[in-house]
């Protein structure tokens, strides 16, 4: 499927020490993208010194989201993210996108033409291409730091990022949940959208040459790039429990099968190191910030390097 107009999705929270970050990011996604674009973003929570950085790039257009009505006040995270990235996706196709496609500040492409290539494999019966964390301990999760999809899917299929708790408690969307045993994150309303209509969608998967962590660091289907954790303070995601070595690992993850009622026990008697992530996220760290200045000393020869495993 031919892109007339591509949108690109951003939402752009940024951490102090990550300027170099955002340059990278725009820089990738200008140099790589071959088709008229314009990047919609949200700056709801940017801090002031960025903006000047959005402001100079002409194909950025920040979208003025309104916040979220009353009911969703209380909404964080995951289910945060996810309003906020609906809000932008329906401004995106409101100017005329034939397409749209999701990055997180840390995702970006790393070879010239992602886009196209991703749009060629888009058709009526699989109208989505997505990275899949499987190294997540994802099965049926579209990915939003590297999701493309068609103005026709959008448009015939109504998909959601932020699920409403109407359709969580749906018969469909239970057995969707029992059938995968997914993980909740921002993207699942897309899958489940998907799932519940017969379609099916292109992975990503991860491709590296050089693997400096399970998930830090990752490229997708030999086109795009996932720095990860780069919004979190904590750097932990689930997948940790199926990494951690040795037999700590195969502690947390019993514990994490154990019932609700069972894991407050069991915090009583079995020292929190073993069955908490805190002592992983700190290893996940020292990775993240080693991956992190090897990509801000040298950008272009740091991603070849873990996609194809050779020094320039």
């Amino acid at each position: 499927m031919t892109i007339q107009k591509l949108g690109i999705v951003v939402i752009y929270l940024v951490e102090a020490d990550n300027d170099t970050l955002l340059n990278i990011h725009l820089d990738c996604l200008r140099r790589h993208t071959e088709s008229d674009y314009t990047i919609y973003g949200t700056a709801n929570r940017l801090l002031p010194q960025f903006c000047p950085l959005l402001d100079a790039d002409p194909n950025v257009r920040i979208v003025d989201c309104a916040p979220p009505e009353d009911s969703l006040l209380n909404i964080h995270g995951h289910l945060e993210h996810g309003y906020y990235l609906d809000s932008l996706t329906r401004a995106a196709f409101e100017d005329g996108c034939s397409h749209v496609a999701t990055f997180h500040v840390d995702s970006f492409p790393v070879r010239r033409g992602w886009d196209t290539e991703m749009a060629s494999t888009l058709t009526d019966s699989a109208p989505v291409t997505a990275i899949l964390r499987a190294e997540n301990g994802d099965k049926f999760l579209p990915f939003p730091g590297g999701l493309l999809f068609t103005r026709d899917f959008y448009e015939k299929y109504d998909p959601r990022f932020l699920t409403t708790d109407d359709v969580m408690q749906s018969p469909d969307y239970r057995e969707f949940m029992r059938v995968f045993e997914q993980a909740r994150d921002s993207g699942l309303g897309y899958g489940f959208a998907l799932w519940k209509n017969n379609l099916e969608w292109r992975r990503l998967l991860r491709s590296n040459a050089v693997d400096e962590h399970y998930l830090i660091g990752g490229i997708y289907g030999d086109l795009i790039f996932h720095l990860g954790f780069a919004a979190r303070p904590i750097k932990s995601d689930r997948g940790d429990k199926f990494h951690t070595p040795g037999w700590r690992g195969g502690v947390r993850r019993l514990f994490q099968k154990l019932p609700w009622e069972a894991r407050i026990a069991a915090r009583r008697v079995i020292p929190h190191n073993l069955i908490d992530s805190a002592s992983q996220a700190a290893l996940n760290y020292v990775t993240y910030e080693k991956v992190r200045q090897n990509l801000f000393a040298r950008p272009q020869e740091y991603l070849d390097y873990l996609r194809t495993g050779n020094r320039s």
